[in-house]
């Protein structure tokens, strides 16, 4: 049985993990709104993005995948679970 103290506690971690996992998500949506404006900009100036044209996917794109599995490797609350 759980004291009060253990209880606060332990809602208190859920309720952290809820904002780090919306934070991170936040930074997900930055990062994907920067690599969607960077390929405008890239589209207008007639260029192409260097790192991509090597790799076949650019630095944004490698930052948005990193992030994502992050994000979902994060329990339905907040950080990982494993």
């Amino acid at each position: 049985m759980q004291n009060n103290t253990e209880r606060r506690f332990e809602q208190a971690l859920v309720e952290d993990k809820a904002v780090t996992r919306a934070r991170a998500e936040a930074v997900l949506r930055s990062l994907e709104a920067a690599r969607d404006e960077c390929r405008a900009r890239l589209r207008e100036e007639n260029r192409t993005d260097a790192m991509e044209a090597v790799t076949g996917e650019s630095s944004l794109d490698r930052a948005v995948d990193a992030t994502r599995r992050m994000v979902e490797g994060m329990g339905p609350g907040g950080r990982a679970t494993a």
